[in-house]
């Protein structure tokens, strides 16, 4: 009932071109969207994670709304109009791909030349390397896994619900959220993890490894495909193996940036000047570690528009909109949707 009535006020904010007045208001401010992967529902697969995942139609229709109203940009552009060494130009929106799957050039990037809308793809390079699947692909495919009372004896797994998909969803993605804060280093989360995917793959017999260079939820682009898409997509860093590069030691983290980025150069033959941090981690450590090896930009989680003269090392982005109406887009890109969260909490 609440979502109903939130959406009727949006329709009458949009019909009555309010909600286009206050878009023009943000028309000197950048966005940067955040996606992963888009998937074709119809693609055969042996499963289907239990992370929401963009669909080919979804990324369609709203690219259509945005290019009505945003002129698309590359990061690369968006970084300098923030930086002040290109002349910003209205309504500046750049998309951004975290991760490297492959389904971002087999489903998403004939689209986004439908609309020529420049993409950059943030690459965690020692999954492309090694083609291994991120751990938490891994993880979800393994507690999908545990059929019937499998899962029963694993003291980690208590917590997550297997009455139903939805209730499974739920709990799983509650489960992902805490595991991820639970620990004082990524290495121990990562070990954690890692030995009760294991355990879990043992019982059930099974592994997403098994089919995983050509899945097309979780498959991971190869360095030839890489290579190949360089002269239309630009590829920018996601550290070596998608690690909260803010939980790890100084040490650490300069390998993730400068092999990472050595990696994608020495595939590309384009400099590699823009970095995603996975999981939004960050300090101002790491900052200076990022600014020490030539990047020009990083890209965070937190949600917002960037100005010109914004820090360049701690931008601001914004997830994809999956609302096909035009107000429900508008209210989410020009940050409204934060704004109206923040106020029906107080009520």
């Amino acid at each position: 009932m609440v979502q109903a009535k939130k959406q009727l006020l949006l329709q009458a904010l949009y019909s009555a071109g309010l909600l286009q007045l206050f878009l023009a208001s943000q028309r000197n401010k950048v966005t940067i969207l955040m996606l992963h992967g888009v998937i074709d529902p119809n693609a055969p697969s042996a499963w289907k994670p239990l992370r929401s995942q963009l669909t080919t139609k979804e990324l369609s229709k709203t690219l259509t709304i945005l290019a009505r109203y945003y002129h698309f940009v590359s990061l690369p552009e968006a970084a300098e109009m923030l930086a002040g060494t290109r002349p910003l130009v209205p309504h500046s929106l750049a998309l951004t791909f975290d991760d490297g799957y492959r389904n971002n050039l087999t489903f998403a990037l004939p689209i986004l030349r439908q609309f020529k809308a420049p993409a950059t793809v943030f690459l965690c390079t020692g999954n492309v390397t090694k083609q291994e699947p991120f751990w938490f692909d891994r993880l979800d495919y393994a507690v999908q896994s545990m059929n019937d009372k499998s899962h029963q004896g694993i003291p980690e797994l208590k917590e997550i619900d297997f009455s139903n998909r939805e209730n499974l969803t739920r709990s799983f993605i509650t489960f992902i959220r805490k595991e991820k804060t639970n620990y004082p280093t990524d290495a121990d989360m990562r070990s954690a993890i890692n030995n009760l995917t294991e355990r879990m793959e043992q019982r059930s017999g099974q592994g997403l490894a098994d089919f995983f260079a050509d899945d097309p939820w979780s498959g991971v682009l190869t360095w030839d495909e890489v290579q190949k898409a360089a002269a239309e997509v630009h590829f920018g860093s996601h550290g070596i193996d998608h690690c909260q590069l803010g939980l790890i030691s100084p040490d650490a983290a300069r390998e993730e940036l400068l092999a990472s980025r050595e990696a994608i150069e020495f595939h590309t033959g384009s400099p590699c000047r823009h970095l995603a941090y996975p999981n939004g981690s960050f300090n101002n450590n790491l900052i200076s570690l990022v600014k020490e090896y030539k990047y020009l930009s990083a890209v965070t989680s937190m949600h917002g528009l960037n100005r010109a003269g914004a820090e360049m090392f701690t931008l601001r982005r914004i997830a994809f909109p999956r609302n096909n109406s035009a107000a429900g887009t508008i209210t989410v890109t020009t940050g409204l949707s934060a704004g109206w969260q923040k106020i029906s909490k107080k009520f």
